[in-house]
């Protein structure tokens, strides 16, 4: 059994001061792991790898405990965390780039109306 796998052990069982032990035998893994991940996403991403490693350790070591059984069984669920904090950001950046569209649009309208007039609904038609 290897050392992760006894220390992952130990957080089952409610050893809190276990997963002070843990973080430095798998912080260099769950790294590159985020580095690989990071590399697949389009340039311009906010989200740096150590912070996708501190959330994902965070979200896996955190709150309830695992049964996590194995060392392989815990990266694969820090690969899926990281999966799904990076889906979460990409959703976050959108929603905010969707207001900010908005904002935009609205402003242009005002800008219309103050120059054209009043601009109606049917005057408004929408590419398909």
């Amino acid at each position: 059994m290897s050392d992760v796998t006894r220390i992952l052990n130990e957080i089952e069982h409610g050893n809190q001061k276990a997963a002070d032990r843990l973080l430095p035998l798998v912080y260099e893994e769950l790294r590159r792991l985020a580095a690989h991940k990071m590399s697949h996403e389009s340039p311009g991403q906010t989200l740096q790898a150590t912070a996708l490693v501190h959330e994902a350790y965070i979200r896996l070591v955190g709150e309830e405990a695992q049964n996590w059984g194995s060392r392989a069984q815990f990266f694969s669920a820090a690969a899926e965390a990281m999966r799904r904090i990076l889906i979460e950001s990409a959703c976050r950046a959108l929603e905010f780039l969707d207001t900010k569209l908005h904002i935009i649009m609205l402003l242009f309208a005002e800008g219309c109306k103050h120059f054209f007039g009043p601009v109606r609904a049917s005057d408004i038609r929408v590419a398909e």
